[in-house]
């Protein structure tokens, strides 16, 4: 077996990207949106680049698992390990845009993944605690146990919620997802002794 990384010459890749929303083969597109992250590992694009193209097509990418691969990349990839900590609110504004345009959409293939993202990426903090509140993002969409803890530790990185809201959650889940989810969460206050106090538990556990 051999694998090679082929990338397409600037002109024809400038032209697979306008036309990406209307190429009407699913996997013809996921195989551009890989090779899109594949010109950025090489150095032939920016991670600035790359974002642009997700600004300009992701939402309007129908195939559900093909929304949550490039979805998953983004937030596993691009953004904690690819983009300078300066840039990091814009890139995710940028996802939290997209995803809050998928989940208005309304069909129920990428209702999840957008969720999951937008939750994860925006500032709204209203609107996470709507969610918290009502256990819908939208009407028949359940904010699903894994969600309200990735919206719980959202609200703690954004310093709007601390750790009473993280106990409140961990009484209400006592797997040991939820233990491992509110560790995450108490590290992800934005306070050096915070985190400090995260790691010792997460060493005494």
């Amino acid at each position: 077996e051999a694998y090679a990384a082929v990338l397409l010459d600037d002109l024809s890749w400038q032209a697979a990207v306008d036309d990406l929303t209307t190429v009407p083969d699913p996997l013809l597109r996921a195989v551009t949106w890989t090779n899109a992250m594949t010109r950025v590992r090489s150095g032939a694009s920016t991670t600035r680049e790359y974002l642009t193209i997700v600004q300009r097509h992701l939402a309007e990418e129908t195939d559900p698992v093909v929304f949550d691969s490039v979805l998953r990349r983004v937030t596993r990839q691009v953004l904690p390990q690819w983009t300078a900590p300066e840039a990091l609110a814009e890139a995710e504004q940028v996802v939290a845009e997209v995803s809050a345009a998928a989940l208005e959409a309304g069909d129920p293939g990428r209702g999840l993944a957008a969720m999951r993202r937008l939750a994860m990426t925006t500032t709204d903090v209203s609107l996470l605690r709507r969610w918290l509140a009502s256990g819908e993002a939208r009407p028949g969409l359940e904010v699903d146990r894994d969600t309200r803890w990735i919206v719980v530790r959202r609200l703690v990185e954004l310093d709007a919620s601390g750790p009473d809201l993280i106990e409140a959650e961990a009484a209400a889940d006592r797997s040991s997802n939820g233990h491992q989810a509110s560790l995450a969460a108490l590290a992800g206050r934005p306070d050096p002794a915070a985190k400090e106090d995260a790691w010792q538990r997460i060493c005494d556990t």
